[in-house]
């Protein structure tokens, strides 16, 4: 019982790890090739602000 808890927590980390590195390729290439951003404007938090405010409207 306690293997198959194993195994299903590392499927559950490793779909978390796979989601969140996609989602940062997306942000890079979204944001710095499609919209022809800089690279460490990525990790500003005004960045992000304007990206959350923009969902909101």
């Amino acid at each position: 019982m306690k293997t198959r808890n194993k195994r299903f927590l590392q499927r559950l980390l490793l779909i978390l790890v796979i989601f969140i590195l996609l989602f940062l390729i997306g942000v890079v290439v979204g944001f710095v090739v499609v919209g022809k951003g800089s690279w460490s404007s990525i990790f500003q938090w005004d960045t992000w602000q304007h990206i959350f405010d923009f969902w909101r409207s």
